[in-house]
Formats: C-alpha cells, structure tokens, sequence
C-alpha cells in the first residue's frame, strides 16, 4: 500500500468515527420549534417545526426514542427529524384533569419518572414513577422541594436523582438543587454556586458529573454539575423565552446511505490516484 493510500483511509476512518459520535442536543417548549444544538459550540443548527407545546424531553435508553410531555399531559414520542409526535399514554392524576408535569426522566432500567407541581394533587416535589402502558402514577416515597420551576434528571453515574426547583411558584425567586434516592427516598440538599440563574425546568444529564439545563426566564443554557456549580454555556436571549422547557441528549448516527457515500467517495479518491 502507498503512503497516499494510508492517508487516504485513515482520513476516510476519521471522518466515519468524526459523523458518528456527534452529539446533539435537542431543546424544546412552548414555541413552535424543536431545536438541534450543536454541544460543541452550543448554536442553533437547525430547528424543525413540532406539533404542541413541550413541557419536558427525556430520551429512552436502549431505544434511543426520544419522549415528550405536551398540554394535558399526554407522554408522546417525539421524531427529532420530522417534529412528528404520537401519543404512548396520558398520564393520570387523582383529583386534577391537566395538572401539569413539568419534567420527566428515564432511568437506566427504562423506569420513567415525573415530578408533582403545585397544582397537581401530590405534595409538591413528589416523585412519581409512571407506567407506562396504563398512565397510572404511583408515589416513590421521594418528596422534595417544591414551589416553581420543577425538573428532575436521573444520574446514571451514581443512581440518584437530582431535582432543580424554585422556591417561587412563578420561578422568580431562589434556585435550589438536591439529590433524591429513589430507593430509599433520603435527600440531599447540594449548595449552587457560581453563575447566578432564576429557574430551571429543562435538564440532561451529559455524562462527567455535569447537567445542560436551560433557564427559561431569560434563555440561558447553563452547565450545572453534581456539586452545584453552574456556568453559562450559552446566552440566548429573551428570544429564547420559554423554549427550553424540555432538553434531551442523543450521540448522532449517520444513515447507511450517507455511511457508504462516504466511503464510497474515499475509494474513489484512491482509484484517482493509482
């Protein structure tokens, strides 16, 4: 084999290893749009037009489909690439018709969770395990803060839960983070420190003890880690009010046919040069 050859398919390599891992972050809410961001550099690269409101994102291990909490708290999956939903369940409260369940998380066993508001008939900050085949939640013993602005991600890394929430019921008030087992139900309250936010309601959890979330009241996405300490990722601006109710994380795969263009233009670039 020549050296031009070599570099030729180590380049062709590269460039498959380079389209299959890139992560993309998906952020949606009340605007028209489901928006594709870029984790490198945290813009905008494409946003497609979705169906209803979002109030949160969380996307199934295992089956990498991404779901959805719209008005009147229907569980839907979502299609990143058309905005297409379709409705799984609707997701039952005791004594309230459209209570609004502001998060929802998987864990890594497919267990799907959602956090009590206010208005819901729960105590505020309840944990609530959703089945997914009736709708029917059932308390997990796990109650935490309440108030404004509720969002839950699970952590894979150290199987706990961890609840953002706002001590006021509209999310002007003061942020607070604490840690939930969902086994034995103990909380933990962890201290924020660092870039001073108002309410968090979307969240992912991106590996490396750190969270994307994303404040709604003035459209700042924000890295936030296990310990507490948030920093600005990106400002988006009053423009993005209100569009980050729901965040959810997926690593790209490319389609088979873009797979083989792209060696197929490798291999032509080594016949050329024979």
């Amino acid at each position: 084999m020549t050296k031009c050859k070599a570099i030729i398919i180590a380049a062709v390599i590269g460039l498959l290893a380079a389209t299959a891992q890139a992560d993309v972050l998906y952020r949606a809410g009340f605007n028209d749009v489901l928006d594709h961001i870029d984790t490198t550099t945290f813009n905008i690269d494409q946003s497609v037009p979705k169906e209803d409101n979002i109030y949160s994102l969380a996307m199934q291990p295992g089956t990498n489909t991404l779901f959805g909490v719209v008005d009147g708290d229907g569980l839907v999956t979502v299609d990143p690439v058309t905005g297409d939903m379709n409705l799984v369940v609707q997701m039952l409260d005791p004594t309230q018709p459209y209570p609004y369940f502001s998060s929802i998380t998987f864990a890594p066993d497919g267990s799907l969770y959602t956090v009590a508001t206010p208005s819901c008939g729960w105590t505020p900050g309840m944990i609530l395990e959703v089945d997914m085949d009736t709708g029917v939640l059932t308390e997990t013993g796990g109650a935490g803060g309440g108030h404004g602005g509720q969002g839950i991600e699970f952590n894979p890394d150290d199987g706990l839960l961890y609840h953002f929430y706002n001590d006021d019921s509209g999310g002007g008030g003061t942020a607070f983070l604490e840690t939930i087992d969902p086994l034995t139900g103990d909380i933990t309250d962890i201290p924020l420190s660092g870039y001073d936010h108002n309410v968090v309601n979307g969240q992912v959890y991106a590996g490396d003890g750190k969270f994307y979330a994303y404040d709604n009241k003035v459209g700042d996405l924000l890295e936030i880690t296990t310990g507490g300490v948030v920093t600005l990722l990106h400002a988006y601006g009053e423009d993005g009010k209100y569009a980050g109710l729901g965040l959810a994380m997926d690593t790209y795969v490319p389609e088979p046919a873009s797979l083989s263009l792209l060696v197929f233009g490798g291999l032509l670039m080594m016949r050329r040069r024979r």
